[in-house]
């Protein structure tokens, strides 16, 4: 734990008046509930506990998203030229389809988010990689805006603390793909009630402060004429996809007009459905295939095998003995999903269940995958005995175009980082000095 020494500060500070953080605390939860940080109706939870960036870990961070996006690019150019790497991931005949359409976009993943466990300087794991339907920045935003409203910013201000910009910094990155005056209309895509999204909102309200007309659409708003989709009469010139890969085919046959735009039409996407190549979790099993070494450099091979996990298809010949015994070291994944629905942890399992999920798994689709070792961080947890907890946590690394644009921090008590399982957000903040 030795690289979170900034946050030990942090407690260490707090446990020596812990009574007035905890008044503090009560405030912080009452502005949250006035807050946007809101998801499905509910408050965001989180703890009294930020997560501190140091300037070598910002470095250290940067560079695995250069290096990371070194491979990525390979990946999907072997993917758009070799039928046989394409094979490997499976995709359905449509998917592949649109997957290989041209796009304008010189970096084919406008937008990311790198899950990783990150333990310090070039030891970390990674979790999944986000490429459509990547959040949690407003929620970020409310935390550590109300951190340095509160008693906290006392301990954290003599660390010169400084916060990650993600919505202004995501619009310019949209518009320097478009000629100036070429961008006038954007329609932020995805389903369901969006409208009720502060993050939508506010990545809505962004746009137009830019001088560009916005709106949120489902699917269904948007008609295709051609040449241009249009949401109310109105020519959109780019859409801002927010709509998950997995959730759109789910429901394809409501959604072909737009498949015919991504075909036929000028509108631009942004992003494509390319970016499925590294979104699908079969990326990380396509990543570690012994026939497709030789796109990589020694290098890049030596960073494949440290830190993206051991991943294989679940076939019914791999059900061995060996494989049910060892539970604890191994997860079960659906290819296809997000926050951690559908995994399964055989540590969390009993052999009756960890047998049941894999019979069931074989043959299906499921991925089986080592257990990476999670990093642990003391937090501040008023609910806990002593004030504090060992938290186990995970790093998000946003990229817009292919750079480092911020940070986002959730922790659980919990192996699995999740809502569901009790996953809180830590206020992330970039720290001048470490002190």
């Amino acid at each position: 734990m030795s690289f979170f020494n900034a946050e030990e500060r942090f407690v260490e500070e707090v446990l020596r008046d812990v009574e007035t953080y905890r008044q503090d605390h009560a405030w912080m939860k009452e502005e949250v509930l006035h807050s946007e940080a809101y998801y499905k109706g509910s408050p965001v939870p989180f703890l009294y506990m930020p997560r501190l960036i140091t300037p070598s870990q910002l470095e250290d961070l940067r560079s695995i998203v250069k290096r990371s996006n070194a491979i990525f690019e390979k990946v999907i150019r072997r993917y758009e030229t070799d039928a046989r790497y394409r094979a490997a991931f499976a995709f359905p005949k449509l998917m592949e389809e649109l997957i290989l359409l041209p796009t304008p976009l010189e970096w084919p993943v406008p937008m990311a988010r790198y899950d990783v466990f990150y333990r310090g300087e070039d030891d970390f794991t990674f979790c999944e990689i986000n490429t459509d339907g990547s959040s949690a920045m407003n929620e970020d935003r409310v935390f550590t805006e109300i951190m340095l409203r509160s008693k906290a910013r006392d301990i954290l201000e003599p660390m010169e603390p400084y916060t990650f910009e993600l919505f202004r910094t995501w619009v310019e990155s949209f518009k320097s793909h478009f000629a100036p005056g070429e961008l006038r209309r954007v329609a932020i895509l995805d389903t369901g009630k969006i409208e009720e999204s502060f993050e939508f909102l506010r990545f809505r309200d962004t746009f137009r402060e830019a001088g560009i007309a916005c709106d949120l659409a489902n699917p269904e708003d948007l008609i295709f004429d051609g040449e241009w989709i249009r949401q109310n009469g109105e020519q959109v010139d780019a859409i801002y996809r927010r709509l998950v890969t997995s959730d759109f085919f789910h429901e394809i046959e409501n959604h072909m007009h737009l498949v015919q735009a991504m075909k036929q039409g000028k509108t631009v996407w942004i992003g494509p459905v390319k970016t499925q190549v590294i979104h699908n979790k079969r990326v990380f099993y396509v990543l570690h295939l012994e026939e497709f070494q030789d796109m990589f450099t020694q290098e890049e091979k030596e960073f494949i095998k440290k830190h993206v996990p051991y991943t294989a298809e679940l076939t019914k010949n791999r059900l061995t003995e060996e494989l049910i015994e060892d539970k604890d070291n191994y997860l079960l994944k659906p290819p296809d999903s997000y926050a951690a629905k559908g995994v399964l942890a055989g540590r969390n399992a009993t052999p009756e269940e960890w047998k049941k999920a894999l019979e069931e798994g074989a043959g299906s689709g499921m991925l089986l995958q080592r257990f990476a070792e999670l990093p642990k961080i003391r937090c501040i947890d008023f609910e806990a005995e002593g004030d504090t907890a060992i938290y186990h946590h995970i790093t998000g690394l946003f990229v817009y175009d292919g750079e480092l644009a911020g940070i986002f921090s959730r922790a659980s008590r919990q192996e699995m980082i999740a809502e569901q399982y009790d996953g809180r957000t830590l206020p992330t903040f970039g720290v001048k000095n470490e002190i």
